[in-house]
């Protein structure tokens, strides 16, 4: 019989590239670094539309420069109802959520930081696995958290303009 403790977890190569090939590319260290921030701030969480779903980053550690673990939640206020049952009478009761209140479910997430090959941008992780927080989920959180990031450091994205163009002050235009 399998222990309920144990989680199998899923090998990821996470490859950190700027798409065009002339955009500034960062380093998966810089987005930790920044993600930090985010995470320090509170700002971290990423709703759906009708904001009855989130997920975010409920605790962050980086250990020696070399790796990162977040724990990602996803709280799901859409979820049903927990019910319980009596072992010896067999008498189920539910215990409905209060407003605002959703099932959270957990993963850990462990990123290395160095790089795993020269090119600078494929670095290994671990996920445990989780049925709500997958591939999928973790790649449009961190398509978020990219985001987010940007909208702290515009700077830091941006790139002269493919084309050469130039402004009316002779300064090249910018791409973002």
């Amino acid at each position: 019989m399998r222990d309920n403790h144990i989680r199998d977890i899923m090998f990821l190569d996470l490859i950190c590239k700027a798409e065009p090939a002339y955009a500034p590319c960062h380093s998966m260290a810089y987005f930790v670094e920044n993600v930090e921030r985010l995470f320090a701030t509170n700002q971290t969480a990423k709703w759906n539309r009708n904001q009855t779903q989130k997920l975010y980053i409920r605790d962050l550690e980086i250990q020696d420069n070399q790796y990162a673990l977040m724990l990602l939640y996803f709280n799901n206020g859409n979820a049903s109802a927990a019910s319980y049952c009596h072992l010896d009478t067999n008498h189920q009761r539910v215990e409905p959520p209060q407003d605002r209140e959703g099932r959270p479910e957990s993963a850990h997430l462990l990123i290395n930081l160095s790089p795993a090959n020269m090119s600078q941008v494929r670095h290994l992780a671990l996920l445990e696995d989780s049925p709500r927080i997958n591939r999928r989920v973790l790649q449009a959180y961190f398509n978020f958290l990219f985001r987010e990031i940007k909208k702290l450091q515009d700077v830091d994205f941006q790139a002269d303009h493919p084309d050469g163009s130039r402004d009316v002050a002779g300064q090249p235009h910018k791409y973002k």
